[in-house]
């Protein structure tokens, strides 16, 4: 029952109940926040061009590197695939294909760091199979274990 006799409904507030009590609607509403008419409305403050530093610079890296790798296996293979390779042009060869061992194993740990450690994995995971798939030993070994 309300103050005026009438019977008011559980958990609803009569219609002549104070504004501010917390047991209103308008109490839980959120109120507008007007300025004064002779103050112009103050510009959200812009943020300063500050350069965010980019975290995907080992993802990158390790993806660089895995590219640089193929292309010296493709330089080593394009010297040694002639059949007028000499024992000098073998010799180059096996020396990029070292290099290429070198870099493409170098690319692979850091694609896996890379990844782990979030530090861009969309580069690190493509530099980990290109790294896996340039990588000259084990193009051999997998390639001797079919033969």
């Amino acid at each position: 029952m309300s103050s005026s006799g009438e019977s008011v409904p559980s958990g609803s507030v009569p219609a002549g109940s104070a504004p501010d009590s917390p047991w209103t609607a308008e109490a839980w509403l959120p109120q507008a926040t007007q300025q004064p008419a002779h103050q112009p409305a103050q510009p959200a403050p812009t943020p300063s061009p500050v350069r965010k530093r980019s975290r995907s610079v080992v993802g990158m890296a390790a993806l660089g590197l895995a590219v640089l790798g193929l292309i010296v296996e493709v330089i080593a293979i394009a010297i040694a695939a002639p059949a007028s390779a000499t024992v000098t042009t073998w010799a180059v060869a096996s020396v990029l294909a070292w290099i290429t061992n070198g870099l493409t194993l170098v690319a692979v740990v850091t694609g896996l760091v890379a990844v782990v450690a979030r530090l861009g994995r969309w580069w690190g995971a493509p530099a980990i199979v290109v790294g896996l798939l340039a990588n000259p030993w084990l193009q051999v070994t997998v390639l001797g274990a079919f033969g």
